[in-house]
C-alpha cells in the first residue's frame, strides 16, 4: 500500500541521479544521507513513494551540493521551482530576458535560478557586472568626500563670525 508520494522538478543545473534523504515517516527509520535515488518520470520529473506513511520530513538533493531546504509532507505532491502543487504543475514559460542593446549599458542574462543552494528562486534575471564594487575604497572614498564637507562646513562657520 503506498501512503505518500512526492514529485520532483529537477532544476536543469542539478546533477542525476535526483536523491531523497527522508526522516519522520512514521513507517521507517529514514535514510543516511543522500538518501536513496528516485524513479525518474521523464520530462525532469521525479517521484519517491513512502509505503504506509501519512507523513514525511524530507530533502531533495543531487547528492553534489545541490539541495532543497527540509521539506515536509502530509499529502502527496508536485515541488517544482520552490513551490508546491496539488497535481503535476504546468509551468507558464519563464518571461524573456528584456533585449537591450550593450549601448544601454545593461546586459541581462535568464537564468534557471538564482544561484543560492539553499533556495531555489526559480526562473530569475542576472545582470553580470553590475553593482560590483570594492568596499574599503568605496568608504575611502566617502570619507574623504565627508572630511570636505566638514572642512567647507568649518569654513563658513569661520567666516559668518
Amino acid at each position: 500500500m503506498v501512503g505518500l508520494t512526492v514529485h520532483f522538478k529537477k532544476p536543469a543545473d542539478w546533477a542525476e541521479p535526483v536523491n531523497i534523504h527522508y526522516w519522520e515517516t512514521g513507517s521507517s527509520g529514514g535514510t543516511v544521507w543522500a538518501g536513496v535515488p528516485m524513479a525518474a518520470e521523464g520530462n525532469g520529473w521525479y517521484s519517491y513513494s513512502f509505503e504506509n506513511a501519512t507523513a514525511a520530513s524530507f530533502v531533495f538533493n543531487d547528492g553534489h551540493g545541490r539541495q532543497t531546504g527540509n521539506l515536509r509532507r502530509e499529502t502527496g505532491g508536485w515541488y517544482d521551482g520552490g513551490r508546491w502543487f496539488e497535481q503535476q504543475s504546468v509551468a507558464a514559460p519563464a518571461p524573456a530576458a528584456p533585449d537591450l542593446p550593450p549601448a544601454a549599458g545593461a546586459y541581462v542574462e535568464l537564468v534557471e535560478r538564482a544561484p543560492f543552494p539553499s533556495f531555489d528562486s526559480g526562473p530569475c534575471l542576472r545582470f553580470p557586472n553590475v553593482a560590483q564594487f570594492h568596499p574599503l575604497k568605496y568608504l575611502a572614498q566617502v570619507a574623504q568626500e565627508l572630511l570636505l564637507l566638514l572642512d567647507e562646513h568649518s569654513l563658513l562657520r569661520e567666516n559668518a563670525r
